[in-house]
């Protein structure tokens, strides 16, 4: 199934439609993209999407806030409290082919470092 283009006409319904019959069914060829520019969005701030995978992401960050998982410092264990200055500290590095491909970091207290 390749998707060329969504239009803006379609209703948020059969756009929700071709993405799930996407995410159960995949596709072999094309490339999802909407026929005008800035005129869709990919999830929601209540329905986001677990996992994306890709080689490159390019476009303009609105957000620029670093959201970490990890609410404490892995040297010291005491919580981050707002205004604290962090370093990060490379924890694991995974070579391209894998799945888990990437540089790996937590953050730390600067004065721990």
């Amino acid at each position: 199934m390749a998707i060329t283009s969504f239009d803006s006409k379609q209703s948020d319904s059969e756009v929700e439609s071709i993405v799930n019959s996407i995410l159960q069914n995949g596709f072999n060829s094309g490339a999802i993209t909407p026929t005008s520019d800035v005129s869709h969005d990919l999830g929601t701030s209540t329905k986001r999407f677990d996992h994306i995978y890709g080689s490159s992401l390019h476009g303009t960050a609105h957000y620029a806030d670093i959201i970490f998982q990890e609410k404490q410092c892995a040297v010291c264990g005491e919580e981050f409290q707002v205004g604290d200055k962090i370093q990060l500290i490379v924890t694991k590095v995974v070579d391209e082919g894998s799945e888990e491909d990437g540089t790996y970091m937590v953050p730390i207290h600067e004065e721990c470092s």
